[in-house]
């Protein structure tokens, strides 16, 4: 599963809208860091599954942090913690959680993705359960 997060919205719960964002926000931060953009920054949470992304128009930089997930650029292993540039064509590939459950793929400059409420982190939804309004985050 994987999801966009930032560090959440602030100052809604009043009107009964969660903070949502990251679960794990020091990875997000230093995820974020290693491409130079500010900490709380969008970015793409995995959650205990691994991804594939592949650069299409131009170069672009790219940092995963948080969960122990393997990583490689076209089979070559990278070291966790650390910022790659691809170039078009290639394919970053990080691997599913070998220990912990949440990861952050950032990309340098951010994603195209529209704010909601002040943030593009995702609202989950609350559910009824046993008679009472649980949300599921």
């Amino acid at each position: 599963m994987s999801a966009f997060q930032d560090a959440g919205r602030f100052g809604l719960t009043r009107l009964g809208v969660s903070r949502s964002g990251a679960m794990d926000r020091l990875a997000l931060a230093q995820a974020n860091t290693l491409v130079g953009n500010a900490p709380g920054a969008g970015a793409i949470e995995l959650v205990l599954a691994g991804a594939t992304v592949t650069a299409q128009d131009g170069p672009a930089r790219l940092a995963v942090a948080g969960a122990e997930m393997s990583l490689s650029v076209d089979g070559a292993a990278l070291p966790a913690n650390t910022s790659v540039t691809l170039i078009p064509g290639q394919r970053l590939v990080v691997g599913p959680a070998r220990a912990g459950v949440f990861a952050y793929l950032a990309a340098s400059g951010g994603y195209d993705v529209a704010p909601a409420l002040g943030s593009v982190s995702l609202q989950p939804p609350t559910v009824r359960v046993a008679g009472a309004w649980i949300a599921a985050r």
